[in-house]
């Protein structure tokens, strides 16, 4: 029984232009058909779309639970500086998510509980995680206290930073 001989790429050829163009020819190996290039490319192609269509679905599930949570949920760089704060938890006190982010934590603690929070801040850098009690000023300046629950991240190649989660109580 006779082996078919794959077929080979053709030659590049020499356009008129003078630079040289390749052209090929599908390849088969002992009697099967030649590999549908295109139906693979469209299978990535259509698993790609999946996946980033799984993703989309799941920051949107994330981003709705952490901006309607009636707790604080936020942000901040080792410092102290709000990166995000979860509009709900805003709006409890009075006001807008953009009130806060680049703003120090500090503007919204009493300025008699100042060291306490210079406390916390060196706790969360020492230890990365922190529990307890943060008194913090609503808009009207009236005093609420938080339950607080706070965990240091550190990515490679990112400044580390602070998740932080709250219930006013």
């Amino acid at each position: 029984m006779k082996r078919a001989k794959p077929v080979k790429p053709a030659k590049p050829a020499k356009p008129a232009t003078g630079r040289r163009a390749v052209t090929s020819r599908p390849v088969s190996r002992a009697g099967h058909p030649p590999v549908a290039r295109s139906a693979t490319l469209a299978q990535a192609t259509s698993a790609r779309q999946q996946a980033e269509a799984a993703l989309q679905r799941s920051e949107r599930r994330y981003r709705e639970l952490v901006e309607h949570s009636l707790g604080l949920i936020c942000a901040h760089d080792v410092d102290g500086h709000l990166l995000f704060v979860n509009p709900a938890a805003a709006r409890s006190l009075g006001y807008a998510p953009d009130d806060w982010v680049g703003r120090n934590l500090r503007d919204f603690v009493p300025a008699e509980a100042h060291l306490l929070y210079e406390d916390y801040l060196r706790r969360i850098n020492a230890r990365n995680v922190d529990s307890g009690l943060m008194r913090v000023l609503d808009r009207q300046g009236r005093e609420r206290v938080w339950m607080y629950h706070n965990v240091r991240y550190e990515q490679t190649g990112e400044a580390p930073y602070i998740v932080g989660h709250a219930l006013d109580i």
